[in-house]
């Protein structure tokens, strides 16, 4: 394995992590105003940054237990490894304090909107033909008002198209919208389509993501 390149990896995408998670943890914590997405995203950062701070700690494990697992007598091989210990040890305990600082920056979010953060948010896509004047995009609104904590995306497209959802919600799912209104809820990596004859109003909705 090659320590030194892994740490390099898992370092670099904290540090581009969290400058992600500041910038939208300043645009959160200085408004009264809900935003759902920027929640959503806020939590994935999180979980990110922990995930890969969890690494860095798993890494030096293996590093500690390749140094142990081989001569303790003192030489040139010896004392590089354990320069290479000394040095990744300092690297993740500078990244351990920004942790700490996000974890800090986090738990202020959770305070603030603890309805937002302590449930999984599911994402809903409406695809219609037309947003304005359509009667499926206000009873969306509804199911919106009623349940914020939720993320949810109106798409204008026409029957029969594959539509990349990368720039809507920023995953990499192509969904063939066959016939318009459609409506798919995404949990994690379970996607759900949900028919709006069988789900015509939002009562029927409101049942499905309670």
């Amino acid at each position: 394995m090659n320590f030194n390149k892994s740490l390099i990896n898992k370092t670099n995408n904290i540090l581009k992590k969290s400058e992600e998670f500041d910038k939208i943890f300043n645009e959160i914590v200085n408004t009264d105003k809900q935003d759902t997405e920027k929640i959503y995203n806020l939590t994935n950062l999180y979980i990110t940054i922990r995930s890969e701070h969890g690494g860095l700690l798993l890494l030096q494990e293996k590093l500690k237990d390749r140094i142990l697992s081989e001569s303790t007598d003192m030489n040139d091989e010896l004392i590089n490894k354990l320069y290479d210990y000394s040095t990744f040890d300092s690297i993740k305990n500078s990244i351990s304090n920004l942790v700490s600082n996000i974890d800090y920056e986090y738990k202020q979010i959770a305070l603030k909107y603890p309805s937002f953060v302590n449930k999984k948010s599911l994402t809903l896509l409406l695809f219609v033909n037309k947003i304005k004047n359509n009667k499926y995009v206000e009873i969306f609104e509804e199911l919106k008002n009623k349940h914020p904590e939720n993320v949810y995306k109106v798409v204008e497209t026409e029957n029969n198209r594959l539509v990349n959802c990368k720039s809507i919600i920023n995953k990499d799912i192509k969904l063939k919208i066959e016939k318009t209104p459609t409506l798919y809820m995404i949990n994690g990596d379970i996607i759900t389509e949900i028919s709006l004859k069988e789900n015509p109003n939002m009562e029927h909705l409101l049942k499905l993501i309670d």
